[in-house]
């Protein structure tokens, strides 16, 4: 797979995850940093169905963003790392809100 074939000009960021930016999170090394900001966008726009795939690489990508086969290149391992990262911090999220909800409501309906 061809990195020139999800190359947009804009570089892909992710703030809300990982605000210094991917190379300083420890979760990517520098070349998945680069390669996940340089294609990122790319594969988001793809993923989200607002863009079609332009070539037999974004097809090819589009297959494995759509669960129809397992990861087989280095960006789309990269793509699925960051995806992985991102449902681990939303179940943790998830799980502390909803512990923390649990918690209130059981000391709550104590009191009746």
């Amino acid at each position: 797979m061809d990195k020139n074939s999800f190359l947009s000009g804009r570089t892909f960021y992710d703030v809300q995850h990982f605000p210094n930016g991917f190379s300083r999170e420890g979760v990517f090394s520098i070349r998945e940093s680069e390669l996940l900001s340089d294609c990122g966008h790319t594969i988001s726009q793809l993923n989200s169905g607002s863009v079609e795939p332009q070539n037999p690489d974004q097809e090819k990508m589009l297959e494995f963003l759509q669960g129809k086969r397992d990861p087989e290149t280095d960006l789309e391992r990269i793509w699925s790392k960051y995806q992985t990262h991102l449902n681990k911090q939303y179940i943790a999220m998830r799980t502390m809100y909803t512990e923390t909800g649990s918690s209130h409501q059981e000391s709550d309906s104590s009191d009746f």
